[in-house]
C-alpha cells in the first residue's frame, strides 16, 4: 500500500457518540481535501469497550461506507491511559483527536491522553484542559 507510506495517520481517542462525528468528517476529507490538508492513509480510533465488539463494528461500518475515502480504518480498545499510550506508540499519528469520556474519572482523561499525544503531532482535544485535575509532569 503506497498510500500508507506517503499519507498521514490520524487517531481518534474515544469514538463514542461524539467521536463518530469526527470519524465521519475525517473519512470524507480525502475526497475534497482543502489546500494544505495531507492525505489520510490510516484512520485509527479507540473505544473503551474492552471486548472490542463496538470498535470492530464501527470500523467495518466505516470501511463499507462509500463516503469513506481512507484506505485503512482500524478500531482498537483503549480503556486506560496506558492503553492510549500504547496505541499512540504503535501508530504514531500526525493528528490525535481526543473525544473520550470516562464516567469514573471525568474530564481528567483529556489531559492524560493529550500529554503523550503531543509527542507525535497535532492534538485536537474536545475539552479545555484548564479544568482537568490531572497534572502533566
Amino acid at each position: 500500500m503506497q498510500a500508507l507510506e506517503t499519507g498521514v495517520r490520524v487517531i481518534v481517542i474515544g469514538a463514542g457518540r461524539f467521536g463518530r462525528h469526527y470519524l465521519r468528517i475525517l473519512a470524507g476529507l480525502n475526497l475534497r481535501r482543502p489546500t494544505g490538508i495531507p492525505f489520510i492513509a490510516r484512520l485509527v480510533f479507540t473505544r473503551t469497550d474492552p471486548a472490542m465488539a463496538a470498535a470492530i463494528a464501527t470500523a467495518r461500518a466505516l470501511r463499507d461506507d462509500p463516503a469513506c475515502h481512507i484506505p485503512e480504518v482500524t478500531g482498537r480498545a483503549a480503556a486506560s491511559g496506558e492503553d492510549v499510550a500504547r496505541q499512540l506508540e504503535i501508530y504514531r499519528p500526525a493528528l490525535t483527536c481526543i473525544t473520550a469520556r470516562d464516567p469514573r474519572r471525568g474530564e481528567a482523561v483529556h489531559a492524560e491522553y493529550s500529554h503523550p499525544a503531543l509527542h507525535y503531532g497535532a492534538v485536537l482535544c474536545e475539552k479545555p484542559l484548564a479544568d482537568a485535575v490531572w497534572v502533566m509532569g
